[in-house]
């Protein structure tokens, strides 16, 4: 267990490492404004870090290098079993990896005009990382127990990267629905889906004791 004063240290020192972040990626982000084919900054952008000054492709990769901050943040966190910091890492880089590598599908161009719906990348990620948080925490963290068949945490391994990934393909999922998934109808789909593979990773969990 971490005593005060190391989680205090711990705090100040991830509050100083957050300000030199922000300060570097909108470097980075003004650096690829210049060098890409695309806009990374939306006419909004007023100079701050708000995701809404951002296109939908400079969301991505702000999104990426979020996720690649938060989740190598794991590794700084002392903790018997390293395979749980590995899960902690997933959480984040796997939604932000597959986000980047669909850069050219998560763009305005795809907005349907007649809901002004399109594939939003903040709000696809989100999605993403609630879909795996449990599978990968929990699988990851299943890895570390000697006693444990490995195919047990691997299955619930292989739920959270479904999860993470049915958000990510949703361009993909649009050609078998009666509907545009770029709806209001679409999006309660996609999240009931979600809400399926959370629940269907939860009752794994429960039964694990059952699977020894």
């Amino acid at each position: 267990m971490m005593n005060m004063g190391a989680i205090i240290f711990w705090l100040i020192g991830y509050s100083i490492f957050s300000l030199i972040f922000i300060r570097l990626i909108t470097r980075f982000l003004n650096f690829l404004d210049r060098i890409v084919s695309f806009s990374v900054f939306s006419e909004s952008y007023d100079g701050s870090m708000n995701i809404e000054g951002l296109t939908y492709r400079g969301q991505c990769i702000w999104l990426f290098t979020l996720s690649c901050f938060l989740g190598f943040l794991a590794f700084t966190f002392p903790n018997p079993n390293p395979w749980g910091n590995f899960g902690f890492l997933l959480i984040f880089l796997v939604p932000g990896t597959m986000l980047l590598l669909r850069i050219n599908t998560f763009k305005e161009d795809n907005i349907l005009s007649e809901t002004g719906i399109g594939y939003v990348p903040f709000k696809i990620w989100i999605t993403s990382l609630v879909g795996g948080i449990i599978g990968f925490m929990y699988g990851f963290f299943g890895l570390g127990f000697n006693d444990l068949p490995m195919y047990i945490p691997l299955i619930l391994i292989i739920l959270a990267f479904i999860s993470c990934a049915i958000p990510m393909l949703q361009d993909y999922i649009n050609k078998f629905l009666s509907y545009d998934i770029r709806s209001k109808e679409g999006i309660s789909f996609i999240n009931r889906i979600i809400t399926v593979m959370i629940a269907i990773q939860i009752i794994y969990i429960l039964f694990i004791p059952l699977l020894k």
